[in-house]
């Protein structure tokens, strides 16, 4: 779930700053720049971890700051394909279940990799969205026939319906992870903001992206101060094997 990523970047430190510990000021503007980031291809950027390399620092021409090339490493959230993880449950439309991890929330379990059959009951509450709803898994074992047609076994049919709601745990297993450019953020933002009704104007989403190299691959850091519509990074699972679903259901 955890892995640490290499990166090198120039770090600029002012003036102001020049009478404090050196590794405490450069610590501080990594924490800043790059906790609770993505980085793209890479992962969420959990904090530092520690320093490879320390450069000089240098002071250009009509520049008082002080810039120096640094070479650190990084906790990285990327769970790996086949993980088994616990999260809850936040959100049940008919696009699937939106789990959280608590510090990551854009976890979805497509339709598709939910328990076979499963269907969706859409909500009756007039001030819920109408996608909102709830997913139901119907577990059913249907009774053997004989040849004559008589029923042998078990009479009828027997079903179990095991509903997932909002606020439940859940044990999943990852899929896929995914990326965002920070141009696809920007445009699926734009698109979503145009479908505004007229009258209720949202902020405009604004993204951020930080040219780094990353284990020798360059890489962007995408951060976004409105949540986009389009997740940067989205991890697709699963819950259609043994053992995984509700903790109540095992």
């Amino acid at each position: 779930m955890y892995v640490l990523a290499v990166i090198e970047d120039k770090l600029t430190t002012i003036p102001e700053f020049f009478d404090r510990q050196r590794s405490e000021v450069l610590i501080e503007q990594i924490e800043v720049k790059y906790s609770n980031k993505v980085i793209l291809d890479v992962g969420l950027c959990i904090c530092f971890y520690d320093f490879l390399q320390v450069g000089d620092a240098y002071i250009y021409p009509s520049e008082g700051s002080a810039i120096q090339e640094v070479k650190f490493r990084v906790v990285i959230f990327r769970p790996f394909v086949g993980e088994v993880i616990i999260g809850k449950i936040v959100e049940s439309t008919a696009d699937g279940l939106r789990v959280s991890l608590n510090f990551f929330d854009d976890v979805l379990i497509p339709p598709m990799m939910m328990q076979d059959p499963s269907v969706f009951v859409p909500s009756t509450n007039r001030r819920q969205d109408q996608k909102q709803g709830t997913w139901v898994w119907k577990y059913g074992t249907e009774s053997e026939s004989n040849a004559d047609g008589t029923s042998g076994g078990n009479e009828g049919e027997i079903e179990s319906r095991y509903v997932m709601e909002v606020g439940d745990d859940v044990r999943f297993k990852v899929r896929m992870v995914n990326f965002a450019t920070a141009a696809e953020v920007v445009a699926s933002a734009t698109a979503a903001q145009k479908l505004e009704p007229p009258g209720r104007p949202g902020k405009t989403p604004t993204a951020a992206v930080a040219t780094t190299t990353t284990s020798s691959t360059s890489a962007s850091v995408v951060t976004a101060e409105v949540a986009p519509p389009k997740a940067v990074m989205q991890v697709l699972g699963c819950t259609n094997d043994f053992g995984l679903g509700l903790l109540s259901w095992w």
